[in-house]
């Protein structure tokens, strides 16, 4: 989450709205992510909404345009496939498995 922090700091000539979901597992890692967000510009709006409901999920990802997960070291993602499915684009980092499996298409 820090990284993604990091990140939307560069934002600066953008309306940004980062709501962050799902279970807080490390407080101690959050309130380093809570003290770095003090950092973002004022154009930049970045909230904790909680844990969804798995019958939430699919409604939730209908409301944003996109969803931001430039992890450091993810695996998999089963929210990559979920965001593709209700036709939102994913914006990941360069850590993230995903290629482009036929650069013909």
């Amino acid at each position: 989450m820090n990284f993604a922090i990091d990140i939307l700091k560069e934002m600066k000539n953008v309306q940004i709205t980062c709501d962050v979901f799902g279970p807080i597992e490390d407080e101690a890692y959050w309130s380093t992510c809570k003290e770095n967000e003090k950092g973002l510009s004022k154009n930049v709006s970045f909230k904790y909404k909680g844990v969804l409901k798995p019958q939430q999920i699919g409604e939730t990802i209908g409301q944003y345009h996109a969803l931001f997960l430039p992890t450091q070291n993810e695996n998999y993602g089963h929210i990559i496939v979920e965001t593709l499915q209700h036709a939102r684009p994913v914006i990941l980092s360069d850590q993230t498995p995903w290629r482009i499996c036929n650069r013909n298409m």
